[in-house]
């Protein structure tokens, strides 16, 4: 019976709006999906600078792609982010559109992504993360 008032509903809608109200319509939700996705995307890189290395088993806040979906490939955490081989890096700056050369390697993708996502960290050459927002002042050298 639902359905049946559902399909009856939609027929006279179509009949009842004009074709050029429903394409304004769909743009509007269109446009409000996408304004929903940046927003999330906003709060998500928000939260992720909070996180330290010292919170490696926190849980990622998610970023949406531009095709307004999740990677599959998107960590849980820091440490399953840092656990990733090279091709499964390489696939997620895909995923995102990130700008990587092809001769990138595993630490400079990841750096790539945690940049993306709004970490304060960075790989450094033996795979050990660093924080950049704890990083004193350096001084200048002095002669």
């Amino acid at each position: 019976m639902d359905k049946l008032v559902r399909e009856e509903v939609q027929v006279y809608l179509q009949s009842a709006i004009s074709s050029e109200l429903q394409e304004e319509l769909l743009q509007r939700k269109k446009d409000l999906d996408e304004a929903h996705c940046e927003l999330h995307n906003s709060e998500s890189k928000r939260l992720n600078s909070l996180l330290s290395e010292r919170n490696i088993n926190e849980p990622l806040h998610t970023i949406y792609c531009s095709n307004g979906k999740i990677s599959e490939h998107f960590p849980k955490t820091l440490n399953d982010l840092f656990a990733y081989d090279a091709d499964t890096c390489k696939t997620l700056v895909k995923d995102y559109n990130i700008d990587s050369s092809e001769g990138t390697s595993k630490r400079g993708n990841l750096n790539r992504f945690m940049v993306f996502c709004g970490l304060q960290l960075s790989m450094i050459a033996n795979n050990k993360s660093i924080g950049t927002q704890d990083k004193p002042p350096q001084k200048p050298n002095e002669h």
